[in-house]
């Protein structure tokens, strides 16, 4: 919400003509339809002082995409008006600036718009292309390396529990990647 006050010197008509007007700004990419919007929600006038409510945003549509960087950042633009009197002489007077905020930077992973699309998306990659259990990097690693497996075979018993009770049922073989290796 933004307040006008009239101070010292000034009058009703400098807290009319001064203002405080906010907006965001955003950098996107080129490609992203965006925009922004401000609107006055309400405004109060009390004489000495004055309050006006704004409503400012962003929009964009943006495509389905990985970490979309959008930045944006505050600006205040103000105009305050005031007299000012030298040796006898007044004069109305106005002081015009713009401020920024520090720019802030969000990323975000924009979904496709439908189930279908969301399946046959590119973005997103398996790490278990075969549906396994078992991350692609690890079959190929142990496809060049001797990797060992032990299985308790069909005794229905955990390991410890195999050990533990001297079963002979407990076999160790060497990992190879064939389908009756693979964790189910």
């Amino acid at each position: 919400m933004e307040t006008v006050r009239a101070v010292g010197d000034g009058g009703d008509g400098d807290v009319n003509n001064s203002y405080i007007s906010p907006h965001y700004e955003c950098y996107i990419s080129d490609s992203v339809p965006s925009g922004r919007f401000h609107n006055v929600v309400s405004s109060q006038n009390y004489g000495g002082w004055r309050t006006v409510t704004h409503e400012t945003g962003i929009w964009l549509t943006p495509q389905a995409q990985i970490n979309l960087p959008l930045t944006v950042y505050l600006v205040s633009n103000y105009r305050v008006y005031y007299d000012e009197t030298i040796v006898g002489q007044n004069e109305i007077k106005s002081a015009e600036e713009s401020k920024s905020s520090e720019h802030s930077t969000f990323y975000f992973d924009i979904l496709p718009s439908s189930l279908d699309d969301f399946l046959s998306w590119s973005a997103l990659t398996s790490n278990d292309s075969d549906g396994d259990n078992l991350k692609d990097s690890v079959e190929a690693w142990a496809s060049v390396n001797n990797q060992y497996r032990i299985e308790n075979k069909d005794s229905g018993l955990s390991l410890a529990t195999a050990a533990a009770s001297g079963s002979s049922q407990a076999e160790l073989s060497i990992y190879t990647g064939q389908p009756n290796q693979k964790c189910h």
